[in-house]
């Protein structure tokens, strides 16, 4: 498998995954609203963290923007992590972490297919 459609592959995934996670937050759906409440956050505040998971996945499409999309992602599990040490759902921690290891891999083979191809 060429380094191209292995990159292309892994980001799909993980625009993907991003947008199983952020879309059920847009619509308010799966309980979203009532685990946020849990760990004392609003609830105008489960749309807008959907609208960011999903807006920044799709950054991750265009080579042109998928370094900001990745960072924003970062601080979006940076802060699902904290959530959840701070609730002490330690077990829980796991999600953001496969999550942020799969945007460092797909920004590393962007990273090196820009630097390599241009593109």
């Amino acid at each position: 498998m060429t380094t191209t459609k292995f990159t292309r592959g892994l980001t799909i995934i993980t625009v993907v995954l991003f947008l199983l996670a952020g879309v059920p937050k847009i619509l308010l759906g799966a309980g979203w609203t009532r685990r946020f409440a849990l760990w004392g956050y609003p609830a105008w505040f489960v749309p807008v963290i959907g609208v960011v998971e999903a807006g920044a996945a799709l950054m991750l499409l265009s080579s042109k923007t998928a370094k900001y999309g990745t960072a924003v992602l970062m601080l979006v599990m940076a802060g699902a992590a904290y959530t959840h040490i701070a609730a002490h759902q330690y077990y829980e921690i796991f999600r953001p972490a496969i999550y942020a290891v799969a945007l460092m891999r797909s920004e590393e083979h962007t990273s090196e297919l820009q630097s390599r191809f241009g593109i």
